[in-house]
């Protein structure tokens, strides 16, 4: 619901697509800025804890949000400070929320529950987007304020049952700091799943996902465009359950936040930055040659993929990482 609002309002504000590009980059910064930090919390201090403080403060950033709005003072750079705000709690939030499931769930029931999680989340996006939408109709303050309440709510995360983890007291190093991203690189099934998601979703999408993704470009008939959209958020669902249990089934739990941060600011990257990408392209070429660009690009980097990391498209088990197909 945020970002509709956000989006919507940025445009309504300048008419411009760079514009609507540049409130995802304000809030990708804090999250690249802060993502070496931000594992090191989540593998230190109570993950539930974390979450919960992020919530709150998103919860203030919507209620700021509504108030700018209501009292007429709202402006495209306070929109802009304020998504970097949401950009920067969500960036502590990320690793926290994603390092919980291992401690909910047995670990042979992780891929289940992780497939749940996805289908929870995706179905929340694709709702509360629509809600969003519905919202800012009646106003923006209308929607800033239910954005508001539901990040309160949320609050309930400090209540999730966790098996009881020892806070780490290690001391905090260079080599610590940077363990998460050395995990990654001595995983090529991990770093390859990644960083596709990473380049893929930066363009466009994840094969079947870049397919749709030109026929969406291309299409000219409502029912065409909404199939495309169909496969193209069914694909995505798939990668993301693949991704997300590749990276809680292969790490430690005492590594996981540090990784999950990595994981996360390569999503924000993709998402965020993405965002932002499209903007910029939309603002040169125009919204149709924008989503085809993004589309064959990520075609290209799928293929590319299958061969700087011929481990990944080997892999035929999520959790152990020598269990591979032989070459053909």
């Amino acid at each position: 619901m945020l970002a509709v609002a956000m989006g919507w309002h940025i445009y309504a504000l300048t008419h411009s697509a760079f514009a609507l590009g540049l409130v995802g980059l304000a809030q990708f910064l804090p999250m690249f800025l802060l993502t070496l930090v931000v594992g090191h919390f989540a593998d230190r201090y109570d993950r539930r804890r974390i979450a919960a403080i992020c919530q709150s403060l998103e919860s203030v950033a919507a209620l700021l949000f509504a108030l700018g709005t209501f009292g007429g003072w709202i402006s495209a750079p306070a929109i802009y400070v304020l998504a970097a705000c949401v950009g920067a709690a969500r960036a502590f939030e990320s690793p926290a929320v994603a390092s919980l499931l291992p401690g909910v769930v047995p670990r042979d029931q992780l891929p289940k529950a992780t497939a749940w999680a996805t289908s929870a989340n995706q179905t929340a996006q694709i709702a509360c987007s629509t809600l969003g939408g519905l919202l800012y109709d009646v106003g923006p303050g209308a929607a800033y304020l239910a954005c508001m309440l539901s990040f309160a709510a949320a609050f309930a995360v400090w209540a999730i049952p966790l098996q009881a983890k020892p806070a780490s007291r290690a001391p905090v190093t260079l080599e610590s700091v940077f363990s998460g991203i050395k995990f990654i690189r001595s995983e090529p099934v991990i770093l390859g799943a990644l960083s596709l998601d990473l380049f893929a979703v930066l363009f466009g999408g994840v094969i079947a996902f870049d397919a749709a993704t030109v026929v969406f470009g291309l299409s000219h008939q409502f029912t065409v465009s909404l199939i495309g959209l169909f496969v193209l958020g069914a694909s995505d669902t798939i990668s993301v359950v693949v991704r997300l249990s590749l990276v809680q089934l292969r790490t430690p739990d005492e590594m996981l936040g540090r990784v999950s941060a990595v994981n996360s600011l390569f999503i924000g990257t993709s998402n965020q930055l993405g965002e932002f990408e499209s903007g910029l392209t939309a603002g040169w070429w125009g919204a149709q040659p924008a989503v085809l660009v993004g589309g064959f690009a990520t075609i290209a980097v799928a293929l590319l993929w299958m061969k700087f990391f011929p481990e990944l498209k080997r892999t035929r088990t999520l959790e152990r990482v020598d269990e591979l197909v032989p070459s053909q």
